[in-house]
């Protein structure tokens, strides 16, 4: 890893960490008339003075704007189509400035069953001169398809604080927990809307979650699996799936149990945010294209 490469995973590490550090704990506040801790709502009237100078850089340059959009376009396109707009915005600013490191992650994903062959090839052997074969090969197969093996860390490092961020202003945009969808009180949790109101649109909802989560998680290596499958068969060469990633099913599963007890906004977020997911993994690979046959 060269001195420059390592200079900038150092600052991505920094920014990324004073992100997380400030912004990761909700911002609450005590009802006076109940005496609980309760969200603190983002009104209309809550201004970026205000909340700047009472919480955080974080809440007043990434939760506010978003929130504050979410609340003045509700009306307009309902609050599903307010959190879908803030949610693809983000999305597409996201994918604008790590475009590279996209196109090196969706790469990555496509020679996976490369990597995998390299990989057990050296598997078991634990002599410096196996390692450093395997090493050498590795980073002749990255040279080969122009992918830096850091590329990927770059979207995650500009993803996680601000889609932390579109989290905390669908919780706090006053709009959203005040409102309702396709009849669901979206400050009401999926259980309680259940077994209090007996209002099973409530499980569709988190179903549909549940579908749309697992689908963009698995996405990129149903795509990569197809894509070198269908060279495989062009070249005549033996087809190596990549393994399936089972630690985003155990995150899947937390997440659903979750699900159940946050207020429904979150649930109608997450559905959102997947499909987003889902376009957004299509679009790139339409955009990158099939890879040359002079590359395989």
């Amino acid at each position: 890893m060269s001195k420059t490469t390592k200079k900038r995973l150092f600052f991505l590490l920094i920014v990324a960490a004073l992100f997380l550090v400030s912004g990761c704990a909700p911002q609450t506040i005590t009802d006076p008339e109940t005496g609980e801790t309760v969200t603190k709502l983002i009104y209309t009237t809550t201004t970026f003075k205000e909340t700047f100078e009472t919480e955080n850089f974080f809440n007043a340059l990434l939760v506010w704007p978003m929130a504050q959009v979410i609340n003045y376009t509700s009306p307009a396109i309902g609050v599903a189509g307010a959190i879908a707009l803030v949610t693809a915005a983000v999305h597409l600013l996201v994918t604008v400035l790590s475009w590279k490191s996209t196109l090196s992650t969706q790469r990555m994903q496509m020679i996976q069953p490369e990597i995998n062959k390299i990989q057990k090839k050296y598997e078991g052997k634990d002599d410096e001169a196996s390692k450093m074969k395997l090493s050498n090969e590795m980073m002749a197969l990255y040279k080969k398809y122009d992918i830096n093996p850091l590329g990927s860390m770059v979207p995650l490092f500009l993803q996680m604080p601000v889609l932390i961020a579109i989290y905390h202003s669908v919780q706090r945009a006053e709009v959203v927990l005040k409102g309702s969808f396709l009849g669901m009180s979206l400050s009401v949790s999926p259980l309680d809307g259940i077994m209090k109101d007996g209002n099973f649109l409530y499980l569709v909802l988190v179903v549909v979650m549940f579908a749309a989560q697992i689908a963009s998680m698995k996405m990129p290596n149903w795509i990569a699996n197809y894509k070198a499958k269908k060279e495989a068969e062009l070249h005549h060469r033996k087809y190596t799936p990549a393994p399936d990633n089972n630690s985003m099913m155990t995150m899947m599963v937390v997440i659903l149990f979750m699900s159940v007890s946050w207020p429904s906004a979150m649930t109608v977020y997450w559905v959102i945010s997947s499909l987003v997911s889902i376009i957004k993994t299509l679009l790139t690979n339409a955009v990158m294209g099939k890879p040359s046959k002079e590359a395989f």
